[in-house]
């Protein structure tokens, strides 16, 4: 019998060189696209956004995963965020899509919800109006300036006997906003997985696009030419349509690859015998989880309903006030979908690591 392996190693990375030419590719755009004349551009078109009476000024820059965020201070003294895909971190296929569903979930989580969506004053909707400059699809909300919620809670008191009663007060108060949250979510249904559109005429919201997940996005940036031609080009029906999906998207990575990418200490050379054990594991790895699917998924038994779900649903895409304890802010969900419901049932991962 095989050894066992970790779980982790049948996890397959992505190849760091593809993905570190997107980096080169992005420091390469910004050295030629940011100056101080679109600098002065971007001022001009945030004031017209806002239809403010004078100026809009730049205060700073700040960069995420996917996005860059420019700041500015609008004439009536507010501070308002232009957020564009980074380019090279963010597939030009993708950014239109990206920018379009989250500019979607924001307005209907903003409406459904008490969750505090800054507020969003406009957006790309179609690439005709992009942001000139840059080519870009963009949106323009409010700057939400507080303290980073996953940096505060850090800095808490560690919960137990000898801890502060007003480090508990405030975690507790922390975390039931956290939970309202996400039971808010868990009272939201919809038929299909995939992501919401307002109806024009109706008002009415509903889900009419195909999901689009932060795997997909992480697989066109981390696999050379990766494949897309299996992706649904409308909402799926069924868990196990979904999962289905999923199984597929893990044995195309697989195979596309340049490489195993095995784990391996930097000072050593790589044992191909536990090469040669771990691609074999990871094949069958791929193979069970497609089996589970109809195990787990019986048809006429999955049909929904579906629930939104975003995995940076997380504290370090939130903002609270230190002084309350009250969140202030979620931000980035550019990766939101209407998804099979145990997804949205499972402890959100951010837990384990607080």
């Amino acid at each position: 019998m095989e050894n066992r392996l970790s779980t982790s190693s049948l996890t397959v990375m992505y190849d760091s060189v593809f993905y570190n030419e997107g980096s080169k590719k992005f420091h390469a755009w910004v050295s030629s696209a940011i100056n101080p004349c679109v600098i002065s551009e971007l001022e001009v078109f945030v004031a017209q956004q806002l239809n403010d009476s004078g100026p809009a000024a730049f205060v700073e820059r700040a960069e995420g995963s996917y996005n860059m965020v420019f700041r500015f201070r609008a004439f009536n003294g507010n501070d308002v965020a232009l957020r564009i895909p980074k380019p090279g971190h963010t597939p030009l296929v993708l950014a239109m899509e990206k920018v379009a569903n989250e500019v979607a979930w924001m307005r209907y989580l903003k409406e459904y919800t008490s969750i505090p969506i800054p507020h969003l004053y406009s957006a790309s909707s179609q690439t005709s109006n992009n942001l000139s400059p840059f080519g870009l699809p963009f949106m323009l909300m409010d700057f939400v300036e507080d303290h980073n919620l996953r940096d505060f809670l850090a800095k808490l008191a560690a919960p137990g006997k000898d801890a502060d009663a007003d480090a508990d007060a405030i975690r507790s108060t922390v975390y039931e906003q956290l939970a309202s949250f996400y039971l808010q979510l868990n009272r939201l249904h919809f038929k299909e997985i995939g992501s919401v559109a307002q109806d024009p005429v109706s008002g009415q919201w509903k889900v009419t696009q195909r999901p689009l997940t932060m795997d997909m996005h992480q697989l066109l940036l981390g696999v050379p030419d990766y494949p897309t031609g299996g992706w649904p080009s409308k909402p799926l029906r069924r868990a196990g349509d979904y999962f289905d999906f999923v199984a597929d998207q893990q044995r195309i990575q697989l195979w596309e690859l340049r490489n195993l990418n095995v784990r391996h200490d930097r000072t050593s050379t790589c044992d191909a015998e536990q090469a040669a054990k771990i691609a074999r594991h990871r094949f069958k790895a791929r193979v069970g989880f497609k089996q589970l699917v109809t195990l787990f998924c019986k048809p006429g038994d999955d049909s929904g309903p579906f629930l939104p779900f975003n995995p940076d649903l997380d504290p370090r895409n939130m903002v609270i006030n230190p002084e309350n304890g009250r969140i202030t802010g979620v931000f980035d969900l550019e990766f939101t979908n209407a998804m099979p419901a145990q997804f949205a049932c499972d402890p959100p991962l951010w837990l384990h690591r607080l």
